[in-house]
């Protein structure tokens, strides 16, 4: 009997709808003034927190492998912009009362399958982590329908033809690595540098749960940041395209997410300046970059933590 078949705790309640009627209200103001070209593989960029949080619970309730949710996250992002580009485009192509009556039943209807959408995209992640993963394992559509089953709100054909729906939105691009695979990269370019064997697994899983906690902060942290670098709290369609290359970049975030673990557990000011050397030679990214961003991240998560004079920039 396999641990799907046994009884599960049911997940604690969302407010899903709720979150993703403000979430497409903002799409639609904002759609004029975002990239056009939305089927890209961009990483997550807008799913808000309450749906990332979702994920990384119902992934965790299905027992799947760690990297398995950030690319669900990231796979979630893509499908619904894309699929609110397309949907935009063909419903409110022309601003007139009938098509504003039927994007209100194309929004309602979004929301009825938004469950349903994340399940798919973590029905898909599950199929692209690495084979020699020791945790590996493939999330199947009979696994789901026996998960919700008791719900009935979904049959097991409508959960084959929802995981299609998003491969073919997604343009059957899944992307590359997922922030775990510059994490670990990082890591391990900094072994010999900075971690013996008994400090770099402890070291390792710790960077792992600063990576769920800049995913559910995501939209603050970049807000933060991009306020920090420009002295703006709104972004431009064009501050918005320049922006992108920053907030999708994997291996800054990584690298800001080695050093403010590293700041949180104490290292020492000697060991946290070649920490910081060493992951801008690795990023190929200047020194002040990485230490800004960790300086918002550590400013969202934490406000009582105070960075050394050393990191303090005036402007």
């Amino acid at each position: 009997m396999s641990s799907m078949d046994e009884k599960v705790t049911p997940l604690p309640p969302f407010n899903l709808e709720g979150s993703l009627v403000q979430w497409l209200k903002k799409l639609q103001v904002d759609y004029n003034h975002t990239e056009r070209n939305s089927k890209n593989l961009a990483t997550h960029q807008v799913v808000p927190t309450p749906l990332v949080e979702f994920i990384f619970i119902t992934s965790k309730a299905l027992e799947l492998p760690l990297e398995v949710k950030f690319l669900a996250v990231d796979l979630f992002d893509r499908f619904i912009r894309n699929q609110f580009k397309d949907l935009y485009s063909e419903v409110l192509g022309s601003l007139t009362p009938r098509s504003l009556k039927r994007w209100e039943k194309v929004e309602a209807k979004i929301c009825s399958q938004l469950e349903l959408r994340i399940f798919s995209c973590l029905q898909i992640a599950s199929k692209f982590i690495p084979e020699n993963s020791t945790d590996s394992k493939i999330l199947s559509s009979r696994m789901i329908y026996e998960f919700i089953k008791e719900d009935a709100a979904f049959s097991l054909q409508d959960i084959n033809k929802s995981e299609m729906r998003v491969f073919r939105t997604l343009n059957f691009q899944i992307g590359g690595a997922t922030i775990i695979t510059f994490v670990d990269a990082l890591i391990l370019g900094l072994y010999k540098h900075m971690y013996g064997s008994a400090e770099y697994n402890h070291i390792l899983q710790k960077c792992y749960q600063m990576c769920e906690v800049v995913y559910l902060n995501h939209q603050e942290i970049y807000t933060h940041f991009f306020h920090k670098l420009t002295a703006l709290w709104d972004r431009s369609h064009a501050d918005r395209l320049s922006f992108s290359s920053v907030e999708c970049n994997g291996l800054i975030k990584g690298a800001a997410i080695i050093l403010t673990t590293a700041r949180l557990s104490q290292i020492p000011e000697d060991k946290e300046k070649i920490l910081t050397n060493e992951l801008s030679r690795l990023t190929t990214s200047p020194e002040q970059c990485i230490q800004e961003l960790s300086a918002v991240i550590l400013h969202i998560i934490c406000p009582q933590y105070t960075p050394s004079k050393k990191y303090i920039h005036t402007h």
